[in-house]
């Protein structure tokens, strides 16, 4: 299954470098929770949402997704 990307590119002291997509498409805060801790509605892109499913739910089958959208950004644009 391929995710969609849109890839930019990424200035800095390197030779090179991009990303994939940007993480948050938008977020609209909600208030505070009980704890008095910010909540937010928050809309990703299709890779910020597999990024946001690894880190913070530990779903690992985020992994195969992210590597190939990644093997194929390099496979066509010579990275």
């Amino acid at each position: 299954m391929s995710v969609e990307i849109k890839p930019q590119v990424l200035r800095g002291p390197w030779n090179s470098g991009f990303s994939l997509h940007v993480h948050s498409l938008s977020s609209t805060y909600l208030g505070d929770d009980e704890y008095g801790h910010p909540r937010f509605a928050t809309t990703r892109s299709p890779v910020g949402e597999l990024l946001y499913q690894l880190k913070y739910c530990r779903d690992k089958s985020a992994i195969g997704q992210l590597a190939e959208a990644a093997a194929d950004f390099c496979r066509k644009n010579g990275s």
